[in-house]
């Protein structure tokens, strides 16, 4: 009987153990919010791609810039992808910088979001307005 009961005791305390340490390892909630694919337009063509995954915890993605053509229609010409670096997150706004070309400084972005599949792209030290609205692409078509 004693032995049933220690056994039983034990099986609960180890039990519980596992079941804390299970949540202490499990991925931040936080990064949900920015999982996806963003796409941005310019002039009705796609301008910006944003592809962002979780690995071990932290965000990494890449972003594609596109060159529209507004002659005779706009289209694109030409695409350049990038890999994100210094992916960071504070609260409605995830940060990140790309390499610039020709030796210049790193470019800096801010996506803040103003929707659940809504954000807002700026360049922080681009040589002129770099903006753009974003909206995320559904993984998968809704169900009606």
């Amino acid at each position: 009987m004693k032995m049933q009961i220690v056994l039983s005791g034990l099986s609960i305390v180890l039990g519980t153990a596992v079941s804390f340490a299970q949540v202490l390892i499990q991925p931040q909630k936080g990064n949900d919010r920015w999982i996806g694919m963003w796409q941005g337009q310019l002039d009705g063509q796609p301008g910006v791609i944003i592809t962002l995954a979780e690995l071990d915890g932290r965000l990494d993605g890449t972003v594609v810039f596109n060159i529209v053509s507004r002659k005779p229609q706009p289209h694109v010409i030409a695409s350049e992808p990038q890999m994100l670096l210094s992916t960071t997150s504070d609260g409605d706004t995830l940060h990140f910088q790309v390499r610039a070309f020709q030796g210049r400084p790193d470019l800096m972005y801010d996506l803040k979001a103003t929707g659940d599949d809504t954000a807002h792209l700026k360049c922080l030290n681009c040589d002129g307005p770099a903006e753009s609205d974003m909206v995320r692409a559904p993984v998968r078509p809704k169900q009606e």
